[in-house]
């Protein structure tokens, strides 16, 4: 019962964690985002994607790669990625977006990195093209944290808060650690990242209405 655009006021966006997009082994031989589309588009009805829950960041994000793709691809919720891993690995769900949580599964060749949904690859898995690389440079979908106050606070109190968190944000130990775990600081300016809100708003929105979501 909130307006996002209304009723905070932006001080700055802290990181950016891109999903990558994970495939099982034991259910699918794809190596490649075109192996994927094409493998959907030869089977439709026959892929499906988990998630963390209906509207969640994760599903969207299928539902972005299915609109976009024009592929029918089969959404199924879990209410956690604990629930969702077991059948990863044994080939009961095919596939899923979702940040680099999974990253040992990959290395002990459990799971497979086929693409990141960011502008560029990551560190921790560098040799994983990114959806622009694989032909689909529309294809972008994260999880973003930010820092926000309540609507009305004074435009000071923003300023200096911001500037808290410049100082903050520039510290290459505090950089380096959320490398570590798959985020990219970002440390925008209230106007930059009250942009970024609205641009993020119009894209989900646009989601939500191919996915049919609806609020329970």
């Amino acid at each position: 019962p909130y307006d996002a655009l209304k009723n905070f006021a932006p001080v700055s966006q802290i990181a950016d964690v891109p999903f990558f997009l994970f495939v099982s082994p034991a259910a699918l031989s794809a190596t490649t985002l075109k192996d994927v589309v094409a493998y959907a588009k030869s089977n439709p009805g026959k892929l499906n994607y988990a998630s963390t829950g209906i509207g969640s960041g994760v599903h969207l994000a299928g539902e972005l790669f299915k609109a976009q793709a024009k592929i029918d691809i089969v959404h199924v919720p879990y209410k956690g990625v604990g629930l969702a891993l077991p059948d990863m690995v044994a080939g009961k769900i095919q596939m899923v977006f979702y940040p680099p949580t999974f990253l040992q599964f990959v290395k002990e060749g459990k799971l497979r990195a086929i693409a990141i949904s960011a502008p560029a690859r990551s560190a921790l898995l560098p040799e994983v093209p990114t959806t622009g690389e694989s032909g689909m440079p529309d294809l972008l979908a994260s999880s973003w944290h930010a820092i926000v106050a309540p609507a009305g606070v004074p435009a000071e109190n923003i300023k200096k808060f911001h500037a808290a968190l410049t100082t903050v944000m520039a510290d290459k130990e505090v950089r380096e650690k959320m490398a570590s775990v798959g985020a990219d600081p970002i440390g925008s300016t209230p106007e930059a990242y009250g942009a970024h809100i609205k641009a993020q708003l119009d894209k989900m929105k646009l989601a939500i209405k191919l996915a049919g979501v609806k609020a329970d």
